[in-house]
């Protein structure tokens, strides 16, 4: 089940950063991991 672009935008208008949705997908997990991992890193790219 995907989330309905309207419940989205409801969560990050709220204040979340980011959304994973259920059943978690492991490609689109490693993504949003790395790219918060890499601003949390000064200077990595």
């Amino acid at each position: 089940m995907r989330l309905v672009s309207g419940n989205r935008r409801d969560c990050l208008d709220a204040g979340m950063s980011d959304i994973l949705t259920k059943p978690v997908d492991r490609d689109h997990l490693r993504i949003v991991m790395d790219a918060y991992h890499s601003l949390s890193i000064p200077g990595h790219i």
